[in-house]
């Protein structure tokens, strides 16, 4: 027979925590241009195009602002902060087309 798995309440200083997410950015199109890990806080991003935002200023791509985020493999474009997974690695491109990597 199994034994039930008790659960303990969470700390108050613990409440209310969010854990930030870091992912692997690499810019489109630039080979030599080294992957840049970054930190995704949700208390920080209420909605995508701010991250977006963020992500052009630490990335400074040469093609300007960043415009869509997409998966490495396949070029599936990122549509909402829900879907970029922890430890994840992106490809961050403007208006451009998507140039495979790998």
């Amino acid at each position: 027979m199994e034994q039930p798995v008790s659960q303990e309440p969470e700390p108050h200083y613990m409440q209310g925590f969010y854990r930030g997410r870091y992912n692997q950015f690499c810019v489109n199109g630039d080979y030599f241009h080294p992957s840049k890990r970054v930190l995704f806080n949700p208390r920080h991003f209420r909605d995508f195009p701010h991250y977006m935002d963020y992500l052009t200023d630490q990335l400074k791509p040469t093609f300007g602002a960043v415009r869509k985020i997409c998966t490495p493999n396949y070029g599936r474009r990122v549509r909402s902060l829900e879907d970029l997974t922890s430890g994840g690695v992106y490809v961050a491109a403007g208006i451009e087309k998507f140039k495979p990597y790998g």
